[in-house]
């Protein structure tokens, strides 16, 4: 149903970027509160998540990615991108409009 009434009113899609500069182990948050989030935003906004970006992921966050990619849905795995550092800007800005990204994205809004 809530599908359903997503598409009938029109409703738009939206982007999701993670910036994990800094991620370690220690300042991970738990697979509960990934797992919260993730129900979350299937319930409240059913089909509306056209991609995710994580960008500047280290080589740890790799490790974990790597791990967990196979386990995910299809479509999940194919409306993310996770970006090094080096390809964050390029990446983003060829995929999103530079109004609606910050400036340290390569986009036009102030940070």
């Amino acid at each position: 149903r809530a599908c359903r009434y997503s598409e009938e009113k029109g409703r738009g899609t939206f982007v999701t970027v993670v910036d994990l500069k800094g991620f370690s182990w220690r300042t991970c948050p738990s697979f509960n509160v990934i797992s919260s989030i993730m129900n979350d935003l299937k319930l409240h906004y059913p089909n509306r998540n056209a991609a995710n970006f994580l960008v500047n992921v280290t080589s740890g966050f790799l490790l974990l990615w790597n791990t967990i990619k196979p386990l995910l849905p299809p479509k999940v795995q194919e409306k993310t991108m996770v970006l090094s550092t080096a390809s964050t800007k390029r990446n983003l800005r060829s995929k999103l409009s530079q109004e609606r990204l910050e400036s340290q994205y390569g986009g036009l809004v102030p940070e």
